[in-house]
Parts: structure tokens; C-alpha cells; sequence
């Protein structure tokens, strides 16, 4: 039996970790734009993301499937018209088309549409950039400007605290 020159790993042995062979990546890659994706990426990406199957478009596919569904239901009435569980899969049917169209027509009036939103979104972004609402925090959220009327200004750590004795003295009188 030869030995060969190679050193064995045992279970113990870590193995050699690969970060320390290969070239540092670039931590600061930019994320492609939606339109710099491929055709296939944006169908996945929008069929990913909540919500956006509630839109004009998929609900009038829904009804053309079930017309086509019914198409189908013909033919099998057609063959086997004293069938009971072809009667159930009409009722099913008609239970599935009636529900379905209630629930999309109160997302429709209620303004929860995939387009709806994207609007609101829109307008809201574009208001909060007129407005100019402030630096952002750490969070990246925006702050309220700092105004003497603004009752949601944020308040600085020293009136925070005189704030707290002033309660902490008001309650030991009340229970005094």
C-alpha cells in the first residue's frame, strides 16, 4: 500500500476556510434597478410581492378561466347528466366566481388595489419631500422639525427628566 503525500482531515481538523483564500468581494455592490432585470426576474419579483395580483387585469383572467371552466362543465353535463358529482362541481363553481368577485369588487371600492396603493405611496412620498419634514434619524426615519408649537418635537434628555420629577412630585402630593 502506497501513502500518498496528501494530509488527511480528521473530524477535529478544522478545514481551511475559504474566505482566506479568495479575493475580497466588494461589500458596496449596487442592487440592479427593475428595469435592468431580466423579463423573467420582474414577472417573479411582481408575482412576489403582496398585493400585486389584486389588479384589474388578473381579476378579468380569473373571470375568463371560469367561463372556460363552465365550457368545460357543459361538456360534462352533456355526458353525464344524472351525475351528482358534476352537479356539486357546479355549485362549487358558481360559489367560487360569486365570492371571489364580491371580495375583489370591495378591494376595488375600497381603494386596496395594487395600483391604488401604488399611487397613495407615490403622493404620500411626494408630499413628505415637499414638506421637507427633517433630518433623518439613525433609524432612517424622519424627524419632526424642531418648532416652538410642535407639540412632536423632539424634546432634549435634561426636559425629559424635569419632565418625569414634575409627575413623580404631582403624584406623591395626590397621594398625600
Amino acid at each position: 500500500m502506497a501513502k500518498s503525500n496528501e494530509k488527511s482531515l480528521s473530524p477535529t481538523t478544522p478545514a481551511p476556510v475559504a474566505a482566506e483564500n479568495a479575493p475580497a468581494l466588494a461589500l458596496t455592490k449596487e442592487e440592479p434597478t427593475e428595469e435592468e432585470l431580466p423579463m423573467v426576474a420582474r414577472l417573479l419579483n411582481h408575482f412576489l410581492t403582496p398585493g400585486s395580483s389584486l389588479t384589474s387585469s388578473v381579476w378579468t383572467i380569473f373571470n375568463v378561466i371560469m367561463l372556460w371552466l363552465f365550457a368545460c362543465w357543459l361538456l360534462f353535463v352533456y355526458s353525464f347528466p344524472d351525475n351528482i358529482h358534476v352537479w356539486a362541481f357546479f355549485v362549487l363553481g358558481v360559489g367560487l366566481l360569486i365570492t371571489t368577485n364580491w371580495f375583489m369588487s370591495e378591494i376595488f371600492k375600497a381603494g386596496l388595489d395594487y395600483d391604488s396603493t401604488k399611487k397613495a405611496e407615490a403622493n404620500k412620498k411626494s408630499i413628505e419631500a415637499k414638506k421637507g419634514t427633517g433630518k433623518k434619524d439613525v433609524a432612517g426615519k424622519n424627524e419632526p422639525k424642531k418648532q416652538a408649537g410642535n407639540p412632536e418635537a423632539p424634546k432634549a434628555p435634561e426636559v425629559k427628566k424635569n419632565a418625569a420629577k414634575k409627575e413623580a412630585s404631582t403624584k406623591d402630593k395626590k397621594q398625600k
